[in-house]
């Protein structure tokens, strides 16, 4: 951790109209860095590396506000992606409230 952060990513799928949005949401985060894009025929995925406090998951809101964003995922995650380290999932889409699920993998 690094003062009181915790890495996260941010996935995101949406359309083509909600692409400007996104960018510029994207550069407010802090220390975001884009780790993937994914373009589909029915939309992408964006995958976004940050460091936040854990209190501060409120931003996830303002994506699905965007017209175009399917849904947001922010992953809680310890190290390299491939290690399956992955410990906390919250998903929110526009059809669903906040799910949470908690789980450890090795």
């Amino acid at each position: 951790k690094s003062n009181g952060t915790a890495p996260y990513l941010l996935i995101l799928h949406y359309d083509e109209r909600a692409s400007q949005q996104i960018k510029a949401l994207v550069k407010q985060l802090p220390k975001a860095r884009v780790k993937s894009k994914t373009v589909q025929r029915d939309g992408m995925e964006l995958t976004v590396e940050l460091r936040i406090h854990e209190s501060e998951t409120d931003f996830v809101d303002k994506f699905l506000r965007v017209p175009g964003v399917f849904d947001a995922t922010l992953v809680a995650h310890q190290g390299d992606l491939l290690s399956g380290r992955t410990i906390c999932l919250f998903r929110k889409e526009h059809t669903a409230g906040l799910r949470g699920s908690h789980f450890r993998v090795g």
